[in-house]
Parts: C-alpha cells; structure tokens; sequence
C-alpha cells in the first residue's frame, strides 16, 4: 500500500518523502464475495461486528505474468 501527501504530485525516477510505502502485516479472513470482468479482480469482504454481516474491504486484483 502506498500513502501520499494530499497535494503531492508524483515524480518519475525519483523517490518523494511524499509518497511512503506502508507495509501491513495484519491478517485476516477474507471472504470472496464477486469479481469485475473488465478489470479481472475479486471483491473481498470481511466480518463486521457481531452481527456476522460483511463489510467490503477491497478489490484482490491478479495481474498474468507477461512472458518476455
């Protein structure tokens, strides 16, 4: 995940104190709940309270390895 200053612009070849990679390593179950078709990706979700309803927490997104 990359976090960057509101009005940041970003800069080709050269790295910005604006721009900060953060590296979570949280985990937690995920649970699969649809997929896009234009952009292949899955819609992942996660338990919320305890009601036992799911909340969105993003989109898995799988790029093909480009053979070169």
């Amino acid at each position: 995940m990359v976090g960057k200053r509101k009005n940041s612009l970003y800069e080709t070849g050269r790295r910005s104190h604006a721009w900060q990679k953060v590296i979570n390593w949280t985990y937690t179950e995920v649970y699969i709940t649809g997929y896009r078709k234009n952009e292949f990706g899955w819609l992942a979700a996660v338990p919320y309270g305890t009601s036992g309803r799911l909340r969105p927490a993003g989109i898995i997104e799988l790029v093909p390895h480009q053979r070169s």
